[in-house]
Formats: C-alpha cells, sequence, structure tokens
C-alpha cells in the first residue's frame, strides 16, 4: 500500500510539473521579445524545472516524519537548497516572459544570490549527513572545499575576462558563480557516493539516486558556465531553452531520488526472505532472518563484532545437519544484539520491534513469539 502511494505521488509531481510548463505557454509575453515562439519555449522549460525541484522538496521534507533529528536536519537542509534552485528558475520565468534580461535585476547580480544559497544549503546537508554515518573525508572539510571552490571561480573569472563570447555587464561573474555552484555540488557528489559506499543495504537506492542527482547538478551548472562562454542571446540553443536540457534532466533524477527516500519506511516492514507458511525453523531461517535485519543498519561497522557468532557457525555449516542447541543460541544472541541496535543505536532511524521482525522469515517469527 505504502508503495503504492510513494509511486502514485512520484508520478502526480511528474504530471503537475509538465501540466504547469504546458500552461505557461499561454503567458503573454513582452512587446519587445525578439523571438515570441523561443521565448515561450524557454518560458515551458524553466517552468518545467521550476515545478519539478519544487515539489521533489516538498516530497523530501513530507518524508521525514520516521527518521531522527539530526537526518531530518541534514535533508531539510538538502531540501532548503533545491527549494532555493527552484527560486533561480522562476525568476528566469518573470526575466523572459517580461523580457527583463537588461534590467538591473537580471544584471546586477541580485538574481544570483539564490544559485550561491543552493550550493551552500545542499553541501551542508550532505556533509552533515556524512558525519552522521562517519564518513572520514576532505570533501567533508570546509576549509578545503571552500577553498578549492574559491580557486576554480577566480580562474574561472580571469578566463571569461579574456574569452567570453557573451556580450554583457558583469556576465563573468555570472560564469564565476557557476563555477562556484558547480564546485561545490561536485564535493557535495562526491560526500554522497562515500555516503552510498558505506551506508547499509537497506539506504543503497535512496543514497544512489540522491548522489546522482547531485553531481547532475554540478554538471548542469557547468554546462551553465559553458554555455554562458559561447553563447549569446540570438542562438537558437539558448533562445529556446535547449541549454536548461540537463536542468529538467535533474529535475527527474531529484523526483526518483524522493520516490527512493520516501519508500524507506515502508521496505523497512518488508516481508522476510522465505515468505510463505510458518513451519519448523530450520538452519537458514535463523540466518537468513539475521541477514535481512542486518540491512537496515546504517552504519554496519558498527555492528560488525556482533555477527562474529553468526560467521563462525556459518563458516563451519553442513547443510545435512542440524544447528546444534548451542549454536541456535549464539545465533539467538545475534539476533537480539542487532535488533537492539536498531531500535536504540542506530544513528539515522528509529525502527519499532514490529518492523525489524516483519523481515524475518516467517518460522522464525513463531520462535520469537514463542520466546
Amino acid at each position: 500500500m505504502e508503495h503504492s502511494k510513494t509511486r502514485t505521488l512520484s508520478i502526480w509531481i511528474a504530471v503537475v510539473s509538465l501540466a504547469v510548463a504546458a500552461v505557461s505557454f499561454f503567458l503573454p509575453v513582452a512587446d519587445s521579445a525578439a523571438n515570441v515562439t523561443a521565448t515561450h519555449w524557454r518560458t515551458g522549460v524553466t517552468t518545467l524545472i521550476f515545478a519539478l525541484y519544487l515539489g521533489t522538496a516538498m516530497s523530501l521534507l513530507d518524508g521525514l516524519k520516521s527518521f531522527k533529528h539530526d537526518l531530518r536536519v541534514a535533508y531539510r537542509l538538502i531540501a532548503v537548497g533545491i527549494i532555493a534552485f527552484s527560486a533561480v528558475f522562476i525568476q528566469l520565468v518573470f526575466w523572459a516572459v517580461l523580457d527583463m534580461w537588461d534590467s538591473a535585476w537580471a544584471t546586477s547580480g541580485s538574481g544570483l544570490v539564490p544559485f550561491i544559497i543552493t550550493c551552500a544549503f545542499i553541501y551542508a546537508g550532505v556533509r552533515k549527513f556524512a558525519r552522521l554515518v562517519s564518513v572520514k573525508s576532505m570533501v567533508n572539510s570546509v576549509w578545503f572545499v571552500t577553498g578549492t571552490t574559491l580557486a576554480v571561480a577566480a580562474i574561472t573569472y580571469v578566463i571569461a575576462l579574456q574569452w567570453v563570447q557573451y556580450k554583457l555587464d558583469g556576465v563573468e561573474i555570472y560564469i564565476a558563480v557557476c563555477a562556484i555552484c558547480s564546485s561545490f555540488l561536485f564535493f557535495a557528489g562526491l560526500a554522497a557516493y562515500k555516503i552510498y559506499q558505506a551506508i547499509g543495504p537497506y539506504y543503497k537506492a535512496a543514497m544512489g539516486w540522491l548522489a546522482a542527482a547531485i553531481f547532475g547538478l554540478s554538471v548542469a551548472a557547468a554546462h551553465e558556465a559553458i554555455n554562458t562562454f559561447w553563447f549569446n542571446n540570438g542562438d537558437s540553443y539558448t533562445d529556446y531553452g535547449f541549454y536548461l536540457i540537463p536542468w529538467v534532466i535533474v529535475g527527474f533524477l531529484l523526483v526518483r531520488a524522493s520516490y527512493e527516500f520516501r519508500l524507506l519506511p515502508a521496505v523497512a516492514g518488508g516481508q522476510g526472505a522465505d515468505a510463505g507458511s510458518a513451519g519448523e525453523v530450520a538452519s537458514r531461517d535463523y540466518i537468513d532472518s539475521i541477514l535481512n535485519i542486518v540491512a537496515l543498519v546504517s552504519k554496519p561497522k558498527e555492528i560488525d563484532p556482533a555477527l562474529d557468532g553468526l560467521r563462525l557457525i556459518t563458516s563451519n555449516l553442513d547443510a545435512n545437519k542440524p544447528l546444534s542447541a548451542q549454536e541456535k543460541q549464539r545465533l539467538m544472541d545475534t539476533y537480539y544484539k542487532v535488533e537492539t541496535y536498531l531500535m536504540k543505536n542506530d544513528p539515522l532511524r528509529v525502527f519499532t520491534k514490529e518492523e525489524i521482525r516483519s523481515r524475518t522469515t516467517p518460522s522464525f517469527q513463531n520462535l520469537l513469539t514463542k520466546k
């Protein structure tokens, strides 16, 4: 049921975003617009990006209830960054429809503020997440990332002064800001990928899609800078909004990332590996049930010592012999250690006993009930 609701919400975000983009074609444009058709297309693409990003952010914020405070803070920071991106694109809608590209709002640099806020919030959120799962890397160093990013921005600014083809006052600053955003998001993407490598199987799909989306944002920002280097208004690639396609692709990646994130509470209560009727508890029931709940642990290294008994038994397991009473007790002790960890010590969320036990086999669930 929860899977279906989550899927339906993601589909609605995509469908409504496309519908809003279609409606934007009916907006009147300024008489001074050089190419009305191109303006409508660019407005439609920009509106689609705005709606996808805003919908994704709202979906992430609404799906935080099951998680612990620190993870909620991390995802809120990421969501605020995504909302800031939607603000970047909604102002482009105004600039396009009202033909305000040469206005003080567009040329003063004030429109760049949400761009800077975006990368800062997303990086801060991913960095906090990385610290929660004890990811240690230079990409978590604010000084290293900020220093490298400013160096990239300075180099980009100097290059833009010499070779930029887009003749507009302040365009060098815009390109440098794009470089700042791309660099910050690149490091955020690296941090997200390192989280993906370190985190438990339960979270991997959600983390993998989030990492892909953040890397996509970095590529899109870099593409924005490169496009501004070489193309000017009057070029069809820019005027018709083709240069915004990377942002659209990232929008759909973000929708998928939010879908996987919202699936986590539903997946936690999934059926055990050997769904079916309960019978005599076999050796595989013990082993599979323990492995199923171990997959829920966000920091596998923390419970690794508790699994020594499981490793010892499985290394000497004879498929033709039943487990001894001592082996069964050792496996039960292992199970209870992991269950207790998930209910009390996991850094990302608190699992209920019912959620954990629903991941075990029917026969093992009966055994737990009897005890």
